[in-house]
């Protein structure tokens, strides 16, 4: 009897860890949104193992630009301008008028919710900062070429962006991704500022017929690198790198892209191909290049990734829906259809 009490007590203790080791539960609940570009709206998904719930939350939107800490700022159709947690709809309220500079094309929130880089574009293209605790407002980099993409770092203490000494007919024929320290109060003259600006990314990705434009830069969780995009235009070629904010230790990424830093900054997901039809996810070292396979999913058919989750647990991809993916277990749940354009920002 007793045997018998013991074996069943260690079948089943094996049952329980076989469970956990198989159905890898990634637990609690989980939130990002996601902007629907083509029909100019923002929801709010929630998720967890089992259960998936969307709910809208902006609508009317024309841009969009989202913080991994929940911060949003929207610009609607009528041209207002909000601020926002997509974690907490309700308290979206309106940037007052005065404090939105003219011409201003894009935005950008620090994780904070407190200060804001504008690009702006008349004669010149600009970055102007505003605290919104002082309303007060300081450019603090001007380009007779182009700048755009500004990106806060996690702790909000430097800016990346891109700028491009000239464009003609869409050919960017010089570009740089640079670095600024913003501090932490402005003075009324930003002559009073050192502004520190190193381009950490050199002017090397040049095409035979077009020069290249950086996008899409994405910092580590630990603030110490940057991921980003170099597109060549002439032939719709998009290259990623990520390189030290030290400018150095510059690499190009491996598999297909686009690419996204696991929590711990140590690796960057990717499909790494298999018969150029089929492909799996997979997180590669970032120092020893190293393809480390925390995917139960071996093989799939190709189909466009949008964006992986810093977690490394789910992943969001485009085939003839788009679809909330789990990694280890290899689950599809619909978001939406494939019509339209989307923007993901996960919650940290």
């Amino acid at each position: 009897m007793r045997r018998v009490l013991i074996s069943s007590i260690w079948g089943a203790l094996f049952l329980v860890i076989a469970t956990s080791l198989f159905q890898h539960p990634t637990g609690g609940k989980r939130r990002l949104a996601l902007d629907l570009t083509s029909e100019s709206k923002v929801v709010l998904i929630t998720y967890d193992d089992n259960n998936l719930d969307i709910t809208t939350i902006l609508t009317d939107v024309e841009f969009f630009r989202g913080t991994p800490t929940g911060k949003f700022i929207a610009r609607k159709k009528d041209g207002t301008w909000l601020i926002g947690n997509y974690t907490d709809p309700k308290k979206t309220c309106r940037i007052d008028a005065c404090l939105v500079p003219e011409n201003s094309i894009e935005a950008t929130v620090d994780n904070a919710g407190n200060r804001i880089i504008w690009v702006t574009r008349d004669n010149r293209f600009k970055l102007l900062l505003t605290n919104l605790n002082s309303k007060k407002t300081s450019q603090i980099r001007s380009n007779t070429g182009v700048l755009y993409c500004p990106s806060w770092s996690p702790d909000d203490r430097k800016i990346t962006f891109y700028s491009g000494l000239s464009l003609y007919a869409d050919r960017y024929t010089m570009s740089s991704l640079e670095l600024m320290e913003i501090p932490a109060e402005i003075g009324t003259h930003t002559n009073n500022v050192e502004w520190l600006v190193k381009e950490i990314a050199p002017h090397s990705f040049q095409h035979e017929y077009s020069g290249s434009r950086m996008i899409d830069p994405q910092w580590s969780p630990d603030g110490q690198w940057i991921l980003f995009s170099a597109c060549y235009s002439y032939q719709d070629n998009i290259t990623q790198y990520y390189v030290k904010i030290d400018g150095t230790g510059l690499f190009p990424t491996s598999g297909m892209g686009p690419h996204g830093w696991s929590s711990d900054s140590k690796g960057i997901y990717s499909l790494l191909t298999q018969d150029h039809l089929h492909f799996k996810p997979t997180l590669v070292d970032i120092k020893t290049h190293i393809e480390n396979d925390n995917s139960f999913i071996k093989k799939m058919p190709f189909q466009m990734i949008l964006s992986w989750e810093p977690r490394g647990d789910y992943f969001i991809m485009q085939g003839d829906t788009v679809n909330l993916l789990n990694m280890h277990t290899g689950q599809y749940r619909e978001l939406c259809d494939a019509d339209d354009s989307y923007l993901v920002y996960w919650e940290k």
